[in-house]
């Protein structure tokens, strides 16, 4: 029932807001005013109002996953053109990704994104204006179809081309306009606003490429402590509001995890954790997660752990699990240590073995599935428990 409501919600604003567009479309660019196209809605029959309404409906969603796709394909071309190399090319969470000379489609999803193109820096580091055009990419390629599509628009006389160029101009350039212009929502970066600040410092561009450089190495199967130190700064975050700073601490963190060294990540994760309500809600999860995992695993620490999992974190977990193994194997510590059930954890550590070739991170999974080995050989029994 709730899932029909859900359903039934959206498909009333989806139906308010096309025929809205439709409406404001023909009151700007024709000559139709209000009373008129009242009049021609009235004559018009219920039938073919609720025909125009599917229609109109079914041409949003199909413009909306184009121009999604078409944003993405932007990033691509351009990175391409400047000696950047394909690494992954996600719309919602169908990953297109190349493994070994060949291409595969795996599920993966990124909280508060509709896709993504993800591609590997040429040996030799690129230009400022190389990486500035990679991130410019899809803004620009929604801008050219918006302008092609309104001259469509402008000449359709078929009722589903109407609808569907009508769409395809007004969401691409919003699209261009969202992507493109300097915005900071939540915490969250887009394109243009990384733009501004790969051209006003080296660092940020710095930052861009080296999580570029990680994501890369991490989807093609090698784990973090495998990876070149110099990707790794270990430095101290002076604004916690800075996605950049906090992504390059947590993924230090991360490393030294996988490096066994626990008390270091623990220290790192900690201080982090203490800034939490200056931190994005999606990285502010993830370090509750490896701190929850530390806390459970190796500080043996109960009362802390029941802290961390709150029902926002359990949420976060149980989402994020379907695609992530770096969550299976916090489900693999809080089975083992928090529930006592060892039985549980084990079954969730072969879970993760058997499917490992079907996660995007392969080598978060190789890194998740040792740690995971770690916990189901450790006794559960909460002797050592505070």
């Amino acid at each position: 029932m709730k899932q029909f409501l859900k359903f039934f919600s959206t498909f009333l604003v989806s139906t308010f807001v096309g025929v809205s567009i439709i409406v404001v479309g023909i009151l700007i660019f024709t000559d139709t005013t209000l009373s008129e196209l009242k009049e021609i809605y009235a004559k018009a029959g219920i039938i073919k109002i609720l025909i125009s309404c599917a229609t109109s409906i079914g041409a949003l969603v199909i413009a909306a996953c184009l121009q999604i796709i078409l944003h993405e394909a932007g990033h691509l071309i351009a990175g391409l053109w400047y000696k950047f190399k394909f690494v992954s090319f996600r719309v919602a969470n169908l990953t297109l990704i190349k493994e070994e000379g060949k291409y595969k489609i795996k599920k993966f999803h990124i909280a508060g994104t509709g896709g993504q193109c993800l591609l590997s820096p040429p040996e030799e580091t690129p230009s400022r204006k190389a990486v500035i055009g990679y991130l410019a990419g899809g803004a620009l390629l929604n801008f050219a179809t918006a302008i092609l599509f309104f001259f469509i628009w402008m000449r359709a006389d078929n009722l589903y081309l109407d609808f569907l160029a009508l769409y395809m101009w007004v969401i691409g350039l919003l699209f261009a306009l969202l992507n493109g212009l300097p915005l900071k929502v939540g915490g969250i970066t887009n394109d243009g606003y990384n733009i501004r600040l790969v051209a006003k410092d080296n660092e940020s561009k710095q930052n861009i490429l080296t999580q570029l450089y990680i994501n890369a190495a991490c989807q093609q199967g090698i784990r973090p402590r495998d990876m070149p130190e110099e990707w790794f700064k270990n430095r101290e975050v002076t604004d916690y509001k800075n996605v950049f700073q906090v992504s390059e601490r947590l993924t230090f963190a991360s490393r030294l995890i996988d490096k066994r060294e626990y008390d270091s990540a623990h220290a790192m994760l900690d201080d982090l954790h203490g800034h939490s309500k200056e931190i994005i809600g999606v990285l502010a999860n993830e370090i509750d997660c490896e701190l929850l995992y530390l806390e459970l695993c190796h500080r043996k620490d109960l009362t802390r752990a029941d802290e961390l999992y709150t029902d926002t974190l359990k949420k976060y977990v149980e989402q994020a699990s379907q695609t992530m193994s770096s969550k299976q194997r916090v489900l693999c510590s809080l089975a083992h240590f928090k529930e006592n059930n060892p039985e549980a954890a084990t079954a969730i550590y072969q879970k993760v073995v058997s499917k490992k070739d079907s996660y995007l991170m392969l080598g978060e999974v190789v890194s998740d599935i040792d740690l995971m080995e770690e916990i189901i050989s450790v006794s559960p029994s909460r002797d050592g428990l505070k």
